[in-house]
């Protein structure tokens, strides 16, 4: 076969199906460059090149900050750690059940007033 007198234009077919996923770029890009949403228009959509989709709402967004910040703080707990430790092995560690039992109180009922 001589390669030499193929012409060197696109197949017709190969633009056509690639026209959705130039959209959805060109999409992309104008939400990048448009102003901040409000809290209610925060829903962010990404799509893979299958055509599926993952919208992550404006809570989800704000969820994995403070999980990033939470990362990022820096938290010495040493010291009450090798207190702990060895109060543990001197068998001296006393659990206040009452106050294990109200703080799972407090944590139920405050995970009831999110999901209200």
């Amino acid at each position: 076969m001589n390669i030499k007198n193929i012409p060197n234009q696109p197949n017709i077919n190969t633009v056509q199906n690639d026209a959705p996923k130039r959209a959805e770029v060109q999409k992309m890009q104008n939400a990048a460059t448009q102003p901040a949403k409000t809290a209610t228009e925060q829903s962010k959509t990404v799509a893979t090149q299958s055509g599926d989709k993952v919208t992550l709402t404006a809570t989800t967004q704000q969820a994995k900050g403070l999980e990033k910040k939470a990362e990022d703080a820096k938290v010495d707990n040493s010291e009450k750690i090798k207190a702990l430790k060895l109060a543990i092995e001197k068998g001296e560690y006393k659990v206040d059940a009452d106050a294990v039992a109200k703080k799972l109180i407090q944590t139920e009922l405050a995970f009831q007033k999110a999901g209200a």
